[in-house]
């Protein structure tokens, strides 16, 4: 081999590799154009109980609705957690973006308390997803999320509150 090949080849060799470098940059581009991005728009499994949380430690009448939880209870009055309760959520929830909302509390598999939303499922039909989510007519979709927290009872009563929340997911 001359002089001259071995460097005409390695120039030619290296003007190759550029052009194969070239070509798999843009199939790389192309590939990934057409790419859904991902966006996290929902609350994670473990920060779902801060609405529960802040729910049970909301100020009423120099006390908690923990407090009035467990007053209810034990005087079997319930119409003034009713009232707090639904005037929390009601500002807390709006009917366009979070219509559904239903809080309820068991001692011992047995609800002493159950209060829900204005929610109209006829507006709803069900879609054929299997987790059950409720589908708009506009297509969004309602995702039910759940949550729960164990009280502590006078008495050693335990008690589980669970909130269910039902938001459109955009």
């Amino acid at each position: 081999m001359k002089k001259g090949e071995s460097a005409l080849t390695i120039v030619f060799s290296l003007i190759f590799l550029a052009i194969v470098i070239t070509i798999f940059y843009i199939m790389f581009i192309l590939s990934s154009s057409g790419k859904a991005e991902f966006e996290i728009t929902q609350v994670g499994i473990a920060d779902m109980n801060i609405n529960l949380m802040n729910y049970l430690r909301t100020p009423v009448n120099d006390k908690s609705m923990h407090d009035l939880i467990v007053d209810s209870y034990y005087k079997d009055k319930y119409e003034d957690l009713e009232k707090n309760t639904e005037d929390i959520f009601n500002k807390v929830y709006d009917n366009d973006r979070c219509p559904f909302w239903r809080i309820y509390g068991k001692i011992e598999d047995e609800k002493f308390f159950d209060y829900e939303s204005e929610f109209d499922a006829r507006k709803y039909t069900l879609s054929a997803s299997p987790h059950n989510f409720f589908r708009l007519f506009n297509d969004d979709i309602i995702i039910p999320r759940s949550s729960s927290i164990d009280m502590v009872m006078p008495e050693n009563k335990k008690a589980k509150i669970t909130l269910i929340e039902g938001c459109i997911n955009e």
